[in-house]
């Protein structure tokens, strides 16, 4: 079963594409996975939070970067936003995930290569 969470918070259109923000966290929906320690955003090479994830600690820079590993899945247990994009150098159709929130599939995004390639 493929789990997105996503809303219809905001969703535009614009020169970069499709950017869609994840809610915060709802008690009861949606618990941080127990391989992603607090303080970390958790970057996950398959769907469902699957596999072994690569954990960033502490991020505090918000200038694009590559993410750890080309993800299928990520969860957010920092404590600011971060914002997560299909294509190399933050462009293509972007998720802006809270803190405590994660999105476990993007296929819903792109059901061709529902992955993540770069972050800020």
């Amino acid at each position: 079963m493929h789990r997105v969470v996503t809303a219809a918070v905001a969703i535009g259109l614009g020169p970069a594409g499709m950017f869609i923000t994840a809610p915060p966290a709802t008690a009861g929906v949606l618990a941080a996975p127990g391989n992603c320690p607090s303080g970390n955003v958790c970057f996950y090479p398959n769907y469902d939070y699957g596999g072994t994830p690569s954990l960033y600690p502490n991020p505090t820079d918000h200038s694009c970067g590559s993410t750890p590993i080309v993800a299928r899945g990520v969860f957010n247990n920092d404590d600011q936003s971060w914002t997560v994009y299909h294509g190399d150098g933050c462009t293509g159709w972007g998720v802006n995930i809270s803190p405590g929130v994660g999105v476990s599939d993007f296929i819903a995004l792109d059901s061709s290569d529902p992955t993540v390639r770069s972050w800020r």
